[in-house]
């Protein structure tokens, strides 16, 4: 699989990283694996590192499935979501991915902000309590 995540329960943090191209299945996988977490989802923000990506297997018709796992780890407590996609075709696939997050869900914009410059630790707590959403 090419996404690897960690979950950091002291930092209530769940790290992804992701090389070359990332295929629609294995998005489909990483989203139940991070589902079997539950109720340890509460108040977690979830950082996607995509800087080794080179394309991600997406459309928007596919990103419903993800937008449907994204809405029950939302039942479950996950504050947001950061994206670090550093290369034009990431930042756009994820902007899409945000934006049909928004439109389903009814959630602000910013409940998974793509962004081109990494983030720290302190810096994803920030954006964590800046977001004032209570459940997908």
């Amino acid at each position: 699989m090419s996404i690897d995540f960690k979950f950091d329960s002291e930092s209530k943090i769940i790290f992804s990283k992701s090389k070359g191209c990332i295929k629609y299945s294995e998005l489909i996988e990483y989203g139940h694996k991070v589902l079997e977490l539950g109720s340890k989802l509460n108040g977690v923000i979830e950082y996607i590192d995509l800087s080794q990506a080179d394309d991600v297997e997406l459309s928007y018709s596919s990103s419903m499935e993800i937008v449907d796992i994204y809405m029950k780890w939302g039942k479950h407590g996950l504050c947001g979501s950061v994206i670090f996609a550093p290369s034009d075709l990431c930042f756009g696939l994820a902007r899409m991915m945000s934006a049909t997050i928004s439109a389903v869900t009814g959630v602000p914009d910013d409940i998974v902000l793509v962004t081109r410059e990494p983030m720290t630790v302190s810096q994803l707590r920030n954006y964590c309590q800046s977001l004032k959403i209570d459940v997908l």
